[in-house]
C-alpha cells in the first residue's frame, strides 16, 4: 500500500542452484520471473531477474553468522494481449513494453540462534540494497528482520521459515513491514 491510497501486488517465481566452493562458502546463480501491478494505478508489468549470490557461514565467539552478497540484473519483459469488443467485433491490441533495465547490489549479515527445542531456530538479519540503472523512484533500502524456522529432519536439508521484517527506504512513503515465508530443499 502506498500513501494509504493504492494497493500494489506482485507474484514471483524463481529457481536457483547452490554450488559449494569451499567450507562455509557457496555461490547461487538464479533466475526469477514475476508480474507486478496495481488496479488503482492501472499498471502492470513482467520482470525477469538474473542473479549471483555468495554466502559465507562462520562462527564468532561461539555464535553462528552469515554474510551474503548478491548482484542482480532486472529487466522488464515486453508482452502483448488482444481484447475483443463484443459489441463492435473489433479487436484491440495492447502492447506493454517499459524497456527498463536495472541492477541491484545487496549486502547482508544474519545472526543464527538455536532454540532449546529440537529442530527450531531464530535468525535476525540486517540487509542493505542499492539499485542502479534506469531512473528509479527509490534507489536504496535497508531491511531489519527476524525469521523463525524449523527443519523437517536431520537427514535432509529441508527447512521452512516464517518471519517479519521492517523496510526503510530513501523515500519514506515506501517504508513498511513485510511478512516472509520460505522453503529450502
Amino acid at each position: 500500500e502506498i500513501n494509504n491510497e493504492t494497493n500494489n501486488y506482485s507474484l514471483q517465481f524463481g529457481f536457483g542452484w547452490t554450488i559449494p566452493v569451499i567450507e562455509g562458502l557457496e555461490i547461487t546463480p538464479a533466475i526469477d520471473h514475476g508480474i507486478a501491478g496495481s488496479g488503482e494505478l492501472m499498471t502492470a508489468g513482467i520482470l525477469r531477474a538474473l542473479s549471483l549470490t555468495t554466502r559465507y557461514d562462520f562462527s564468532f565467539y561461539g555464535q553462528s553468522f552469515t554474510f551474503t552478497n548478491s548482484l542482480v540484473k532486472i529487466d522488464s519483459v515486453r508482452f502483448e494481449y488482444e481484447d475483443d469488443d463484443d459489441e463492435t467485433g473489433e479487436t484491440d491490441l495492447y502492447v506493454i513494453d517499459y524497456d527498463l533495465s536495472n541492477k541491484a547490489m545487496t549486502n547482508g549479515v544474519a545472526w543464527h540462534m538455536a532454540l532449546p527445542w529440537q529442530k527450531l531456530a531464530v535468525q535476525a538479519y540486517l540487509r542493505d540494497t542499492r539499485f542502479f540503472g534506469d531512473k528509479l523512484y527509490s534507489e536504496q533500502n535497508n531491511e531489519l528482520g527476524v525469521n523463525f524456522g524449523w527443519s523437517a529432519s536431520a537427514e535432509t536439508n529441508t527447512q521452512f521459515f516464517v518471519g517479519v521484517s521492517y523496510q526503510r527506504h530513501d523515500r519514506s512513503e515506501f517504508n513498511g513491514a513485510r511478512l516472509n515465508a520460505g522453503l529450502t530443499f
